[in-house]
């Protein structure tokens, strides 16, 4: 099994870092990130915990043929998973190939264990009744009472602490996910308002990464939404915090900043890459890129 610990100036290097997510993490509070990953993954089993000292917006699919729980560890932050704000005592599901979107306010501190759907299933066996089935099958949370919360992020420490070989660690990761769901109540989060200004915030984003040399202007955006300008202020304002034009440079910068260090300066200069992403003076874009992140574009390491 992989056991390690790892700390990251980049919020997608963090990212790509976690196997089997296909995921994009971005970062919205300006200055240099520091992030620590640790993590233990098999075969049929994963464990981790991410801490990140900025607001990020994190966006993408769960792994293929797995079942995700996951659980803020933060005791200041509350973050928004599916649009929805993930309070105390609540644990986040996906099952597999499930696209997410979390955002956190100010630092994200999260521990997610992942599991082989199959194996699981098998497993679980009679253990569950029809209506936890149900709850895995189709709630994004669950209400978990915090004794039992507790317990089961002590038992995903003590793995992550201990790194055993797979065979225990599955047996212990099987253990605490039928724990959760058996102690968890009938108050599971659904789809409210939350969920619609999530999805207009994310079909916005794909608006923008869909057309990154010739972004589309707010209004535009609006246009193809069939929303109104105050309808899509509102709903950014709730799920990110922040004006839509501000969130959505933001995204723009982040797509900056990766290709900056998957590419080399020979094959792929600054200035091509600020205009094939539709920023058409270099000298606002620098200066945006630099209150983001704290370093001029020129200073990102690259290939």
């Amino acid at each position: 099994m992989l056991a390690q610990t790892d700390v990251f100036n980049d919020v997608q290097l963090h990212a790509c870092a976690i196997p089997g997510w296909r995921q994009a993490y971005d970062q919205l509070e300006s200055g240099a990130a520091h992030t620590v990953l640790r993590q233990l993954s098999g075969a049929r089993v994963q464990v981790f915990h991410e801490a990140i000292d900025k607001c990020v917006a994190q966006r993408g699919r769960s792994p293929h043929g797995r079942l995700c729980v996951a659980m803020s560890t933060s005791r200041s932050a509350m973050p928004l998973f599916q649009g929805q704000p993930v309070g105390a005592g609540r644990v986040t599901l996906l099952r597999a190939d499930e696209e997410f979107f979390v955002q956190s306010d100010g630092g994200l501190a999260l521990l997610a264990l992942t599991l082989d759907a199959e194996h699981f299933a098998q497993a679980a066996g009679h253990a569950l009744t029809d209506s936890q089935w149900q709850h895995l099958a189709r709630s994004w949370t669950l209400q978990v009472p915090e004794p039992q919360l507790r317990c089961a992020s002590s038992r995903l420490y003590r793995l992550l602490n201990e790194a055993p070989d797979e065979q225990q660690a599955e047996q212990v990761a099987t253990e605490v996910f039928l724990d959760l769901l058996e102690h968890a109540s009938e108050n599971t989060l659904r789809r409210s308002s939350y969920g619609v200004y999530a999805y207009l915030v994310r079909k916005s984003q794909e608006c923008v990464l869909d057309a990154l040399d010739a972004p589309p202007s707010i209004l535009e955006i609006c246009r193809a939404l069939n929303v109104s300008r105050r309808t899509l202020q509102v709903s950014f304002q709730e799920v990110t915090g922040m004006r839509p034009v501000e969130y959505l440079r933001a995204v723009r910068l982040n797509e900056a900043r990766r290709r900056l260090r998957l590419t080399c300066a020979q094959e792929y200069s600054v200035a091509q890459i600020a205009t094939d992403l539709g920023f058409g003076h270099l000298s606002h874009f620098a200066g945006n890129y630099r209150a983001l992140f704290a370093e001029a574009p020129s200073q990102t390491p690259r290939r």
